[in-house]
């Protein structure tokens, strides 16, 4: 088979020949024509519809080398991964057997009776783009303003379209853009006019890529300079291009972060994980900061004391330095990746959990509602969640599912059931983000939600699981 010219090849494990010729896709001496071939084939949904009519190929030889080469290709061509109950989970592990290693033999059987099926592994709610879509990103991306006035004149919906990543169209102009100023600009005022679903996100991603005259332009029409509920204000993110993002001169970044500084963003206002703007810069944009007021600190005033008291469990200690520090409360622990409230819920100590939640002065966050089991604050969560209301959308690539792993993972059916609603899916990874952090502990990384209700034997949730992906399985047979 490997001797096949790359069409051939591909038509003929396409065509079903078996599972020695799927299994043999990534090792095929002519592998890029081979991908490529894949990509002319069809689109995902047909080829996730032929692993779905095929679903023994998946197997027969292991988990390797098929599903991870299927996987990564499919992610490729647009996020969506295929996910069934002989894929293994990113530790290793088969959702059937972590049933039984857990002792829960009765979900195990219930799992393993269970029609195999390949279904879309990320969120639902990430349909692929059509084509007029991905023509409206391009033109936003060129800056190309009488195009896209043309397109939403058309079809207003087009302002909502998103990127594979979870861009939005401003972002697309701030990251990509022209040369001409004046068309930036114009480009991003059309873009507001027209209701681009988060103008925040595309300032954050113009301080990053530079995009002055994006910047420029939200400023002026009063786009909020900082959204604390976010993980990083764009002040942030100018301070970290100006360490990292080597494409940039520093004269760029400096007229930026002054901008911002002039529209009332915090110099001393730190991120999720307690970095400081200023502990993130390097060369003039640090200067600026330190003249503007920043306090030379590189994270937050007595955030390492309360992390160790945290990490301590001592309940009486953390409780008095949270009465103190309220604020403390909102960070997360790099270490460990939960903030003080999973910290409790995952040591049993729910007691603890509550206080601190009372505490918190910004409410609990969406991870924080779904592990406490909360439906009505989940869904409060939700709402000031950025880009949550209608799916995870953005936030799938950085932190993909990681409310309904926590739901999973304490047995909440009822938070479960209302983020099945919004799109998350039993089938998601707890990845890292590109900063390499995660959320939660050891226990729910890597894995799926499916996976963490078996272990814990979480039978309803289950069962749960297993409906909504016979319900996906079915649409995707439809479609």
């Amino acid at each position: 088979m490997e001797n096949l010219p790359a069409a051939e090849f591909v038509n003929a494990c396409c065509a079903g020949k078996g599972a020695e010729a799927l299994s043999a896709l990534h090792s095929h001496p002519e592998h890029e024509l081979v991908v490529e071939q894949v990509a002319q084939w069809g689109t995902t949904e047909e080829l996730v519809e032929f692993l779905v009519e095929h679903h023994h190929l998946l197997h027969a030889f292991g988990a390797e080398p098929v599903t991870t080469w299927i996987r990564h290709h499919l992610w490729e061509a647009n996020r969506l991964n295929v996910f069934d109950f002989y894929t293994p989970d990113d530790r290793g592990r088969l959702v059937a057997d972590v049933a039984v290693q857990s002792g829960h033999d009765d979900l195990a059987r219930l799992i393993r009776a269970r029609q195999p099926a390949a279904v879309p592994h990320i969120n639902w709610a990430l349909a692929s783009n059509t084509p007029r879509q991905e023509s409206f990103l391009k033109a936003c991306e060129s800056a190309d303003a009488v195009q896209l006035r043309g397109m939403l004149q058309d079809d207003p919906s087009l302002v909502q379209t998103r990127t594979k990543w979870g861009m939005t169209p401003i972002y697309c102009v701030g990251g990509y853009g022209s040369d001409d100023a004046q068309r930036n600009r114009e480009t991003t005022r059309l873009l507001l006019e027209a209701g681009d679903p988060d103008p925040v996100d595309g300032l954050c991603g113009a301080c990053w890529w530079g995009g002055g005259d994006v910047i420029y332009e939200l400023l002026e029409a009063g786009v909020a300079v900082e959204d604390r509920n976010r993980e990083r204000s764009a002040l942030h993110f100018a301070a970290i291009a100006s360490r990292y993002n080597d494409m940039l001169q520093p004269e760029q970044l400096v007229s930026i972060v002054q901008a911002l500084l002039d529209a009332g963003a915090d110099p001393n206002w730190p991120d999720l994980y307690g970095w400081m703007p200023f502990g993130m810069s390097a060369g003039a944009v640090r200067e600026i900061l330190r003249k503007r007021g920043a306090t030379e600190e590189k994270v937050c005033p007595g955030l390492e004391a309360f992390t160790e008291l945290v990490r301590s469990g001592a309940s009486e200690g953390i409780v008095a330095a949270a009465k103190r520090d309220p604020d403390l409360l909102r960070f997360r622990d790099e270490q460990t990746c939960s903030s003080p409230i999973l910290s409790a819920l995952f040591a049993d100590d729910r007691e603890l959990a509550h206080q601190l939640a009372a505490l918190k002065p910004v409410g609990v966050d969406l991870d924080e509602a779904a592990a406490l089991g909360d439906v009505a604050l989940t869904g409060s969560a939700l709402g000031r969640t950025p880009g949550a209301p209608d799916g995870p959308r953005w936030l799938a690539i950085e932190r993909p599912g990681r409310p309904l792993h926590l739901a999973a993972w304490f047995g909440h059916y009822e938070v479960a059931e209302l983020l099945l609603e919004r799109g998350y899916s039993p089938g998601d990874t707890n990845q890292a983000d590109v900063a390499g952090h995660f959320v939660g502990p050891e226990q729910v990384r890597e894995t799926t939600p499916l996976h963490l209700a078996a272990e814990r034997g979480h039978r309803l949730i289950v069962e749960r699981f297993l409906r909504e992906l016979d319900a996906h399985r079915a649409r995707s047979q439809r479609s």
